[in-house]
């Protein structure tokens, strides 16, 4: 049912895989003027690391990344505390050029240029890393799924988002799991009716072969014979009287020539 379709595109584990897919548990958020704006696909820089790490962390971790003119940058990694109070420096680079790696408790950070890197440009981007099922949540409560139209079967799906590529991604992402689910949905049943199906034609071939086995056990018992065997030789039988008739008209046929010839007496001295 469409109810059934609805609760699919708001699980948990479909915006969870939305999430690994697209990697938006790192966010790269920069301040303009005042506002903040999300970089997404225009971030200039990119922070890899392990999705287990991310799926395992208490608390998001924050990531600053100080570019210069020069091209080089200055990192630090660091765990806030509680309402923004008592930040923890994890690890720190100075002066480094990217690609880089960080070391820190929680594990390994690669940093590396995105193809919107550009020198001659300071700009200071703050990477949030965030717990996979956290921004899961997140993502949860900004989508809004509804029937189309009351007196249809379609399902209307949005988001609200201050990037507009960045919204159209995820539902783009989200629509691409469901249909995956569906389509696996789909093979299964069809995977569970061949398997029905065989199951069937095994039974029914096995009944089949017992009924021949009684039937042969009754012939057998009662001395019958079979039909298929009787029909042969009943066809056999009359192919052969068959060419015995045409053999015995034959000769009627040349005894009937000799005596025409003999009883003529114009013909009585033709050779025969």
């Amino acid at each position: 049912s469409v109810d059934n379709e609805l609760l699919i595109f708001q699980s948990h584990d479909v915006q969870m895989k939305v999430v690994k897919r697209l990697n938006i548990n790192r966010t790269y958020i920069e301040r303009r003027n005042f506002k903040k704006y999300n970089l997404y696909d225009q971030t200039p820089i990119l922070v890899s690391c392990a999705d287990s790490m991310l799926d395992t962390i208490s608390t998001g971790l924050r990531m600053t990344v100080d570019i210069k003119k020069s091209g080089k940058v200055d990192i630090e990694l660091i765990e806030p505390g509680f309402f923004g109070l008592g930040n923890t420096t994890l690890c720190s680079k100075k002066d480094v050029t990217l690609p880089t790696e960080l070391n820190s408790i929680y594990g390994k950070f690669q940093v590396y240029k995105s193809k919107h890197f550009a020198t001659n440009e300071e700009r200071t981007i703050n990477v949030n890393l965030s717990n996979t099922h956290a921004m899961a949540n997140a993502i949860h409560e900004l989508i809004f799924v509804d029937y189309a139209s009351k007196k249809g079967d379609g399902i209307y799906l949005g988001l609200k988002a201050t990037n507009k590529k960045y919204g159209i991604d995820i539902l783009n992402g989200i629509i691409a799991i469901y249909n995956e689910i569906r389509m696996k949905r789909k093979n299964d049943r069809a995977e569970q009716s061949l398997e029905f199906y065989d199951k069937q034609i095994a039974e029914l071939s096995q009944q089949i072969s017992d009924v021949e086995a009684r039937y042969q056990d009754f012939q057998t018992k009662n001395n019958l014979i079979n039909p298929s065997s009787e029909a042969s030789f009943l066809y056999a039988t009359d192919k052969e009287a068959e060419k015995t008739i045409l053999q015995q008209n034959n000769l009627v046929k040349a005894y009937d020539l000799i005596l025409s010839v003999i009883n003529d007496e114009n013909r009585r001295y033709d050779l025969l």
